[in-house]
């Protein structure tokens, strides 16, 4: 019964019009039959935050919301995920919040600050726990959205920057907000004044090489430097140990390609999914085109085989399904071929294959 008690609530709180009152009060039914339902607890979150939502009086808005969190703060781990529930529920009431703030704060510059600073701080902590999550990505965009909107949003972010001795979370954040205006200089300042202060944080040294390889033409030393300050061997920085193999592996420096060939066979024995790990996330470019190789089919086997690569001292992995014009059959060792120069996780591979 306190099941369909929850439905009838949670129908309340969706439907056009619902009747909050009406909906708090079946799921109050519910939970008192349950009182260790943890669904049940977090629906009654969900009812006093939209609660609080359809109020006009800031002082009820409080009260609803705090009534909202005291139950997201009963919620306990469990296989269902609910931390995750929590988690960002109690976010998405800190955003409406600040959002609140705006409208009926008259001096509300500190309040920013200190509410926008606390905001990214647990954003920083979602993200890290769950970043596949799409409410999560619709949390950010939002925020996103809120301060790109609103001079007095923008500048107490900066503020808080400020005043947090460059925040990396506020840094990254603000950096967000300026290249959406494609400000890519007030970006790139943002993310080098953070760098200053926390030189060896892994998150801004990793962002700073996302920045410059995004946006800059391309200094493999320069570049290198900074992804390799962004994690440590073994770590699960996946993204990081890729970028610095990718530019490291073609290097002139020995202990550079060496580097590079044990991070790639690292991250072959990965925890991701297996179209994490062959996704080709880059190419090798020349004058920002595709650049094309030739090499010859040193080794074929049934449904993959090697590729010498002409003026490169160790063979290239190319399976079948990336040659054209279905001529993987026809191909032999000692053919010669032009292709892409690719890179996944599993190493470099050869694309778009062809007869020369």
């Amino acid at each position: 019964e306190y099941y369909l008690l929850q439905q009838m609530g949670n129908y309340e709180r969706i439907r056009d019009n619902g009747n909050m009152e009406l909906a708090i009060k079946y799921l109050n039914e519910a939970h008192e039959q349950a009182p260790n339902d943890q669904s049940i607890i977090h629906t009654l979150a969900t009812v006093w935050r939209d609660k609080s939502r359809r109020e006009d009086c800031f002082n009820k808005k409080s009260e609803y919301r705090q009534e909202s969190i005291g139950y997201l703060n009963k919620i306990k781990d469990s296989l269902d995920g609910n931390l995750k529930l929590r988690d960002l529920t109690l976010l998405e009431i800190e955003i409406d919040k600040l959002e609140d703030y705006k409208n009926y704060e008259n001096d509300s510059g500190v309040v920013f600050q200190n509410h926008i600073i606390e905001i990214q701080k647990k954003m920083a902590v979602a993200k890290q726990r769950y970043n596949t999550e799409s409410s999560l990505h619709r949390l950010e965009a939002r925020l996103a959205s809120m301060i790109n909107d609103d001079e007095g949003f923008l500048y107490a972010l900066n503020e808080a920057f400020k005043t947090t001795g460059y925040d990396v979370a506020i840094a990254t954040k603000l950096s967000e907000i300026y290249l959406g205006r494609s400000e890519f200089d007030k970006a790139k300042q943002t993310i080098e004044a953070s760098l200053k202060s926390n030189r060896n944080n892994k998150q801004i040294n990793f962002y700073y090489a996302e920045f410059v390889r995004k946006y800059e033409p391309v200094s493999a030393e320069n570049i290198l430097f900074y992804y390799k300050r962004s994690f440590v061997k073994g770590d699960r920085n996946y993204e990081a140990q890729f970028w610095f193999a990718r530019f490291a592996l073609l290097s002139d420096k020995e202990d550079l390609k060496k580097q590079a060939l044990e991070i790639f066979k690292y991250l072959k024995e990965a925890r991701v999914a297996y179209e994490q790990k062959i996704k080709i996330r880059d190419h090798e470019k020349s004058n920002d085109s595709i650049k094309q190789f030739s090499g010859t089919m040193s080794t074929k086997r049934n449904n993959y085989g090697f590729v010498k690569v002409d003026g490169y001292a160790f063979d290239i992995f190319m399976p079948c399904n990336n040659v054209l014009d279905n001529l993987w059959d026809a191909i032999q060792d000692g053919d010669r071929l032009k292709f892409n120069l690719g890179y996944s996780y599993n190493g470099p591979v050869c694309c778009n294959a062809g007869v020369e």
